[in-house]
C-alpha cells in the first residue's frame, strides 16, 4: 500500500475500521503533491467529531470502573489525534526525508495499537468510544506546523515526551485501585512512547541549527503559546528521557521550567522605589544606585510568592543550579521572565 493512501485513510475517513487499517507492506513511490488546503478537522465518526458537545472534565476519582473507563476514553482520543496529525504531516510534506516519512508510518501503526488497547480496556470498564465528547486541542496546536522539524519539536519533544510522565503517573494510579489490566496497558504504551521520543530526538538533532544547545534550539522552535511546560507531567521520568536520548542539560532545564498552561499569569516584580516615584509626580525620576542594587538582589525572592502558573520579572536568569536547589526543597517556582522577553 502506498504511504499516501494510508495517510489519506487515517486522516479523512469517518470509519474507525479504516483509520485502524494496518497494511502488510508500505511503499512511498508516489508521495504526490503537498496538501495545501488543510482540513478544519480530521474525518471522524459522528460520535467522535471534534468539538461536538461539551467535553467532560478528566476524572479526578479513579475508584469506580466508570472513572477509569473515562480516563481511557481521554487517552484513546489522544492516540487518535496523534495518528491523524502524523497522517496530515505525511500529506503536507511529501518531499521530507523518506526515512522520516517511514518513521512516521511506523509510529502511526504503534498509535493504532495503543488506540485498540485503550478502546478494549474502556469497553471492559463499561465505556464506549464516543460515549462522551472529545477535545481537539492537540489538533489545533499542531495542525499548522510549518516544517517537519517544527512537528518533531511539537509532537515528539513536547506532547509525546509529556506522555512518558503521564503513563507512569496513571499506571501507578490504576495499580493503587487494584486495576492491573489498565496499568499493563499504560506500561505497554509507555515503552513505545520512549521509542517515539527517541525517533524525535534523532531527527531534531539532525535538523536543528548547529551552535545551539538542544534546550536553546527547542525553546526557539516552540510556537507561542506552547511552552516546555507542555513537555512534562505530574512526575518527571528522568530515566525514560535518558533512554530517549535527551541530554542531561535538556532534562535539567526542563525539570525546573514553569509556565502557565492556560490561565493568564500574574506578573510579580519588585520595585522598592515605587513610593518615591509616585511622590515625584510628573517630575523625572530615576532610582538611585543603592535601591536599584537592592531590587536586583531581592527580586528573586518574589519567586517564592508565585505559583507555577505565574511569572516573576528578573534582570537576569538565576543559575540553573540555584533553581534546582529550590526545586529539590519542594518549592514550585513561577516562570522567570527577563526584560528582553517583554
Amino acid at each position: 500500500m502506498e504511504l499516501r493512501a494510508l495517510a489519506e485513510a487515517v486522516l479523512f475517513s469517518a470509519r474507525m475500521d479504516t483509520k485502524l487499517l494496518r497494511p502488510d507492506a508500505l511503499t512511498d513511490a508516489a508521495p504526490g503533491l503537498a496538501l495545501v488546503q488543510l482540513p478544519d478537522a480530521p474525518g471522524r465518526p459522528a460520535d467522535l467529531v471534534l468539538g461536538a458537545g461539551k467535553k467532560p472534565p478528566f476524572p479526578a476519582d479513579l475508584t469506580a470502573d466508570s472513572g477509569r473507563g473515562l480516563a481511557m476514553h481521554f487517552f484513546a482520543n489522544h492516540e487518535l489525534l496523534a495518528m491523524e496529525l502524523m497522517a496530515l504531516m505525511l500529506l503536507r510534506f511529501p518531499d521530507a526525508d523518506p526515512a522520516f516519512r517511514m518513521d512516521l508510518a511506523r509510529t502511526i501503526a504503534e498509535e493504532q495499537g495503543h488506540l485498540r488497547l485503550y478502546r478494549g480496556r474502556m469497553e471492559a470498564l463499561g465505556v464506549g468510544f464516543g460515549d462522551v465528547a472529545v477535545n481537539g486541542f492537540f489538533w489545533r496546536a499542531m495542525r499548522d506546523a510549518k516544517t517537519p522539524l517544527d512537528f518533531v519539536v511539537q509532537m515528539a519533544l513536547t506532547f509525546e515526551q509529556a506522555n512518558l510522565d503521564y503513563c507512569l503517573h496513571y499506571k501507578a494510579r490504576f495499580l493503587a485501585e487494584g486495576d492491573a489490566a489498565s496499568a499493563d496497558v499504560l506500561e505497554r504504551v509507555y515503552q513505545d512512547e520512549v521509542g517515539h521520543v527517541l525517533h524525535g530526538v534523532r531527527w531534531f538533532n539532525a535538523w536543528r541549527p548547529p551552535g545551539e544547545s538542544d534546550w536553546e534550539a527547542y525553546l526557539k522552535r516552540l510556537p507561542a503559546p506552547m511552552t516546555p511546560a507542555r513537555a512534562k507531567g505530574p512526575v518527571l521520568d528522568v530515566a525514560g528521557r535518558r533512554r530517549a536520548g535527551l541530554s542531561e542539560d535538556f532534562v535539567r532545564h526542563l525539570a525546573v521550567y514553569s509556565a502557565s498552561k492556560g490561565r493568564r499569569p500574574r506578573l510579580w516584580l519588585f520595585e522598592p522605589w515605587l513610593e518615591e516615584a509616585l511622590a515625584a509626580g510628573d517630575a523625572p525620576f530615576t532610582p538611585g544606585a543603592q535601591v536599584t542594587a537592592l531590587a536586583r538582589d531581592l527580586a528573586p525572592a518574589f519567586a517564592l510568592l508565585g505559583s507555577p502558573d505565574d511569572q516573576v520579572l528578573l534582570d537576569a536568569a538565576p543559575p540553573l543550579g540555584h533553581l534546582e536547589h529550590l526545586a529539590q526543597a519542594g518549592l514550585q517556582l513561577p516562570e522567570v521572565v527577563l526584560p528582553s522577553d517583554l
